[in-house]
């Protein structure tokens, strides 16, 4: 077991960030983890990148298009953590439908847990306030049917960015 492993399987999250900063060239091996299909490593090692990660990170950039392919075959909580890496990542334009129509899917499915859709939905935001034509679209996730599934506190984080980005407010109804 290579030492970033046995950290990321024993180790406790401040252990791990020491590891991590003091072995800075581990990043690959972290990187093929988070990406891997190892139910063992793929997860906590996603988690740990987003954990390192900076904003728009050029270690990642050439990664944006790996990710998103195999987003849809990863379990809920690991789709999460890569949706996470990528709402600090500037999404190539030649990707951005591809991105905007699967968050659309997690959105929309409100069995789906309320973690994974906010991530979804503000990387939804992120992308329709480039471009005015979906502004219109955007509105239509912002009914109650796809907030009232939510709890509370990820409800008001939707809220937020509702206000922030498309100053709907009148739109939404209170909160119970």
């Amino acid at each position: 077991m290579s030492p970033l492993k046995n950290i990321i399987d024993n180790g406790y999250k401040a252990d791990l960030l020491q590891f991590l900063h003091s072995t800075p060239d581990c990043f690959d091996e972290l990187l093929a983890l988070a990406l891997s299909d190892d139910r063992d490593y793929a997860f906590r090692a996603a988690w740990a990148v987003g954990l390192i990660m900076k904003y728009n990170d050029s270690r990642l950039r050439n990664n944006i298009g790996e990710i998103m392919q195999i987003l849809p075959h990863r379990a809920d909580n690991h789709k999460r953590v890569l949706l996470m890496i990528l709402k600090q990542m500037e999404i190539p334009e030649a990707l951005e439908g591809q991105l905007f129509d699967f968050c659309v899917t997690l959105w929309e499915t409100t069995a789906k847990p309320p973690s994974l859709r906010i991530n979804a939905f503000y990387i939804i935001a992120k992308i329709a306030k480039k471009y005015p034509e979906l502004q219109n679209e955007f509105r239509i996730f912002t009914e109650n049917r796809y907030l009232e599934t939510l709890s509370h506190g990820i409800r008001h984080s939707a809220e937020i960015i509702i206000q922030e980005n498309f100053n709907v407010k009148d739109n939404l109804q209170p909160l119970k």
